[in-house]
């Protein structure tokens, strides 16, 4: 019997299987049993087993469901592998997302704290609007108001426009971080 030879079931596959065990020693002429029929005794896997995988259709009381539907050993092994490899690195992803979160929830927040500030300073009367710069702590933040001439080519009246600009710094991961707005406001006419 070579492999990938098919191995049938019924009376006439006993002596088949029996002639395959020929020659191999300590073996003799005895029957198999139910697990060496499906090609799973030892010296002679590499014999059977093909064969008996083919019949996994095959009616009779040697072609047990389960072993068709059965996994081996390394197929199990290698899927949990397989699957190690993905899950480490799908969680070395998540605190990159944590962070890149974290980051762009300061970047919003400070974003609002530098257009809050700069809504109230172009609500502002323009003789309030005093060149020069200041600073405040909005709460985590460092909030700068910078107020200056605008330096703008081309216009006939300069001293009308003012430039506005507002950066709220803060501290996160031991880094410092930091966002600016500007905007220019005009003196109203009169």
């Amino acid at each position: 019997m070579t492999a990938g030879q098919r191995v049938a079931s019924g009376p006439e596959a006993h002596a088949v299987r029996t002639e395959a065990l020929r020659g191999w020693p300590g073996r003799g002429t005895r029957k198999l049993t139910e697990g060496e029929a499906r090609g799973n005794f030892r010296g002679g896997t590499a014999r059977l087993a093909p064969a008996a995988r083919e019949d996994c259709g095959a009616e009779g009381p040697s072609r047990h469901p389960l072993w068709c539907a059965a996994f081996s050993l390394i197929e199990v092994v290698i899927a949990i592998a397989i699957l190690s490899v993905g899950l480490i690195g799908s969680i070395r992803v998540f605190p990159v997302g944590l962070r890149a979160s974290s980051r762009a929830e300061w970047m919003s927040l400070a974003t609002l704290a530098a257009e809050r500030t700069m809504e109230s300073l172009k609500l502002a009367p323009w003789d309030d609007l005093a060149e020069g710069e200041s600073t405040e702590e909005d709460g985590d933040f460092n909030v700068t108001v910078k107020i200056d001439q605008a330096a703008v080519q081309g216009l006939v009246d300069s001293t009308g426009l003012k430039r506005i600009a507002v950066t709220v710094e803060w501290q996160q991961e031991g880094r410092a971080r930091g966002v600016t707005l500007a905007t220019y406001v005009h003196r109203p006419r009169t």
